[in-house]
């Protein structure tokens, strides 16, 4: 039933496609290696966008990178993508299509598929001890759907509603913030393989009095359930993005806080005058919280800087964070602390040409203010 999430290559960069494949041969590697080298064949691309969605959304968790050779490409090393989010993609690939083999058996009389379904059963049930509710998910979408097809049941979100209630569970990997946002892609995403595989097989189905729908029913559900998965991906990609607007909004502070500990604690740095102002930059500052940008490339450590200003009695912090990634750079312009601290702080995030960077020199005037230092690293 499984394969119907596939990418469109033709409208991916070159770099963008490659990394594709690099999840898709990591997702194949680590179904070798955890479930037995026969597991290759189970390999799906609904497993891997599940891999490549949760690698995205927890980006703090570590990524290792390899190059291989496998059977099917012996004469050249691919790329390997390997996280515990592909792991967790391999588990429930093999949970996914040992059931799908054996709804096949029941259906169609396959030994083949019985034969393949008895070799990966021990391993089965050793995965499904380690997942409690995405097995019992599984259980309880076989069973609804057997008994749909004994009952003849013509309502089609009955049916395609099992698997998306099924899939929702397999999407949700931890209990936190994403679990709604994932239970709402994995749902409709389910309904919508379900769909998809009962209008391949419609005719076939028909044919053979096996348990199925209508072409006009079936073409006219797919067509409202795309318009939905047209909505919710999107939200899905916008709530990814504010958090990455979030994480730029809290690096800033850090760096305002990581500034104002070292002008504070180390006397050997001039104080600035009223009127005038001094720049710490990010190079100067403990690096080790800084290590990555939020679209996975790397701060700019000169234009990324904290600018100290004293109006009066008063000293004034403002921050500016640049990240440089693919050709392009994002990041927040010099912004005060009080407008970091805002509930709508993420609104100073901006892209390319819209990011304003401003290269402080000696001498320069900032914001009102004369540049009179610039701390070393």
């Amino acid at each position: 039933m499984f394969g119907y999430v596939m990418v469109n290559k033709l409208e991916l960069k070159v770099k963008d496609f490659e990394t594709y494949q690099a999840f898709y041969c990591g997702l194949c590697e680590r179904l070798k290696k955890r479930h037995g080298l026969s597991s290759g064949f189970l390999l799906t691309y609904d497993m891997t966008f599940l891999a490549i969605l949760l690698s995205s959304l927890y980006e703090e968790e570590e990524k290792k990178e390899e190059w291989h050779r496998c059977i099917m490409h012996p004469t050249e090393k691919k790329r390997v993508i390997y996280t515990e989010f592909i792991d967790y993609a391999s588990d429930m690939d093999l949970l996914l299509c040992y059931h799908n083999l054996m709804d096949d058996w029941i259906d169609e009389h396959d030994y083949k598929k019985l034969l393949l379904a008895r070799s990966f059963e021990k391993r089965y049930h050793e995965v499904a001890s380690m997942y409690p509710r995405q097995r019992k998910a599984i259980k309880k979408y076989i069973n609804h759907l057997h008994r749909c097809e004994e009952e003849n049941n013509q309502n089609l979100d009955c049916a395609s509603g099992f698997t998306g209630k099924l899939l929702a569970e397999i999407f949700v990997y931890r209990n936190d913030i994403w679990e709604q946002n994932l239970r709402q892609v994995g749902f409709f995403l389910g309904k919508f393989i379900y769909l998809m595989d009962a209008y391949e097989d419609v005719f076939e189905d028909k044919k053979k009095n096996n348990y199925a729908f209508t072409l006009i029913e079936l073409l006219a559900t797919i067509l409202i359930l795309a318009l939905i998965m047209i909505i919710a991906v999107p939200n899905v990609m916008s709530t990814i993005d504010k958090n990455k607007q979030d994480t730029y909004v809290e690096d800033a502070k850090k760096m305002i806080t990581l500034a104002e500990y070292k002008i504070r604690s180390d006397t050997s740095i001039p104080l600035p005058t009223s009127g005038n102002c001094i720049i710490v930059p990010l190079n100067s500052l403990d690096l080790s919280d800084f290590n990555e940008g939020p679209e996975g490339g790397s701060y700019d450590l000169e234009n990324s800087y904290v600018l100290v200003a004293r109006n009066g009695n008063s000293y004034l912090y403002y921050a500016t964070i640049v990240e440089n990634y693919d050709d392009s750079k994002r990041g927040i312009p010099l912004t005060s602390r009080n407008e970091l601290n805002k509930e709508n702080a993420r609104k100073n995030v901006f892209s390319n040409d819209d990011l304003t960077i401003v290269k402080p020199t000696i001498g320069s005037n900032i914001n009102g203010y004369t540049v009179t230092n610039i701390i070393d690293s």
